[in-house]
């Protein structure tokens, strides 16, 4: 498909509830914007933006690295802290959100909701 393609914009949701779940293949079409609301996390398509495939513990490390750009202080500390919790033992739920105009992101798990936007 070529990047002009669209499918129908929708918006999907995945509740990381235990550890398999962070094994959870997921593909990022370049225009999709990913959130995490339980961690004050988003991801947000740019003009070079690329789409790619991942895992739900990806985009969780992903975040994670980032959080050096925000520098150190005393709440990145906690956020790192919390992040690390959830990849190693799964101890808060969270929940990844794909909001995509495009339509071509995907969550391959049968725990995904998608949800139609009005066009």
């Amino acid at each position: 498909m070529q990047r002009h393609e669209r499918e129908k914009p929708k918006v999907m949701l995945l509740r990381i509830t235990g550890k398999n779940d962070l094994k959870t293949i997921i593909y990022r079409s370049p225009d999709a914007y990913i959130k995490i609301p339980e961690i004050d996390a988003e991801i947000s398509p740019g003009i070079a933006s690329n789409g790619y495939i991942t895992t739900a513990e990806g985009i969780i490390t992903s975040i994670k690295e980032k959080l050096s750009l925000m520098g150190n202080n005393k709440e990145t500390k906690v956020l790192e802290e919390r992040i690390n919790n959830i990849l190693k033992s799964n101890s808060e739920e969270i929940t990844i959100i794909i909001d995509d105009d495009s339509g071509k992101s995907k969550i391959n798990s049968s725990k995904a909701k998608v949800i139609e936007k009005p066009i």
